[in-house]
């Protein structure tokens, strides 16, 4: 899918195989006062930002500069939610070229399987090794019916971005699939992914993911 941000109509133009829609910045709804957190409405359809880092009970979270979460729903559609991650990338100029940064990442997956689709908050940790351009990707099972996964896979420093192939594995079966992301703002302080990984008999973790260093 496409995230496309609009300045002078202050909007975000939304696009998904045959489906499409726009979400103007000054009609956020009103009813949610997270000021790390955006909701927007079209007809029937939402789409929600997420600016912070979810992840440790009652500390404050760490708020994203360059990247943020988020997931368009569409009531009645078939896949009617998507996962996506949007910001300003990197420029490949201000990768660093030695050192290794590990980031913690949350965001929002599917967790889906032959009896019932589910909407989650998600954790997974990377570590990119920027002097030997590697990403490593650890999916984190949050419980039994979720897919653990790891992946390691080349930083393509023309670009800033990496594609990690994972495997795993929850308490009944095999996962395999694909991490697919790249680091934000000057010098790499976020990362941002979405990912897929599916088993043989109708199970499926999708999602899209935000983080900073630890």
């Amino acid at each position: 899918m496409t995230v496309n941000y609009d300045a002078v109509a202050r909007s975000y133009a939304l696009a998904a195989s045959n489906r499409s829609a726009t979400f103007y910045i000054p009609n956020p709804d009103p009813s949610y006062s997270d000021p790390t957190q955006r909701r927007y409405s079209s007809g029937e359809q939402g789409f929600i930002f997420q600016r912070s880092l979810e992840w440790e009970p009652n500390k404050p979270f760490p708020i994203f500069h360059y990247s943020a979460y988020g997931f368009w729903e569409r009531p009645g559609e078939p896949g009617e939610v998507t996962t996506l991650v949007y910001g300003i990338p990197t420029n490949p100029a201000t990768l660093p070229t030695s050192g290794t940064v590990s980031y913690t990442s949350t965001g929002f997956t599917i967790l889906a399987d032959t009896v019932q689709i589910l909407r989650v908050t998600d954790i997974a940790l990377v570590r990119v090794d920027f002097a030997a351009a590697t990403v490593s990707v650890h999916l984190v099972p949050l419980a039994t019916y979720q897919p653990a996964a790891d992946g390691v896979g080349p930083l393509d420093v023309a670009h800033g971005t990496f594609t990690v192939k994972v495997t795993g594995k929850n308490t009944y079966t095999d996962y395999a699939g694909t991490v697919t992301g790249g680091l934000y703002g000057p010098g790499a302080p976020e990362v941002g992914f979405a990912f897929t990984v599916r088993n043989s008999v109708g199970g499926a973790r999708i999602g899209a993911m935000a983080g900073k260093p630890n």
